[in-house]
């Protein structure tokens, strides 16, 4: 199945630490070691660093949405043509070529998987922190209800249902997955949508 296997370290990146004494006819193949430096080991760049699906969005029909996985993709290969072009020839960028590739290690920084785990802890915190909002609430009197009403957001703020933020936070690769609702809309397209505070 296409765009299966994706590389939380890029293989296009890897590719360029590979041993340049690889004996002829085997693939070009980088050292991996052990924290400790006790051992190491070799592998070609396309079958390390990389999950099943880690960047793949299941959609409600069971299909798989790999919009995520194709623009990562497409960011790879510009890096490469910009370091064989341009970085290994000491040849100055042009702005949008250091933009491209500014771009590129920041999403080295987001897409790994410590940062995906990183994610899905934050945003499990925030669940369960409404979910004790929510039980309180359910516990509260009238009059407590009333005083936590007057605490919330205005209409007009941004905000996310508990079921949306569970749903997130179960699939932390995909930050914008679900998009913020101002009065049981979605405002995903509205100028500014993702500006406003969100609620769990």
């Amino acid at each position: 199945m296409q765009y299966r296997n994706q590389h939380t370290v890029p293989e296009s990146y890897l590719s360029v630490w590979c041993d340049p004494e690889t004996p002829a006819g085997q693939t070009p193949y980088v050292w991996m070691w052990t924290k400790d430096g006790n051992s190491s080991r070799r592998r070609a760049p396309r079958n390390i660093f990389r999950e099943t699906d880690i960047y793949t969005m299941e959609l409600p029909d069971g299909s798989r949405d790999v919009t995520l996985e194709q623009m990562f993709s497409k960011m790879e290969q510009e890096f490469a043509a910009l370091r064989r072009d341009k970085l290994e020839q000491r040849v100055a960028l042009s702005p949008v070529e250091r933009a491209n590739l500014i771009t590129f290690v920041a999403a080295l920084h987001a897409r790994s998987a410590a940062q995906l785990r990183h994610l899905q802890s934050e945003r499990n915190r925030v669940v369960m922190l409404a979910e004790l909002i929510a039980e309180q609430a359910a516990r509260a009197t009238p009059e407590q209800r009333k005083a936590m009403a007057m605490l919330a957001p205005p209409p007009s703020t941004h905000s996310w249902s508990l079921e949306e933020f569970r749903a997130l936070a179960a699939e932390p690769q995909h930050p914008t997955r679900l998009h913020p609702r101002r009065n049981g809309h979605n405002v995903a397209h509205e100028p500014g949508a993702l500006r406003g505070s969100c609620r769990a």
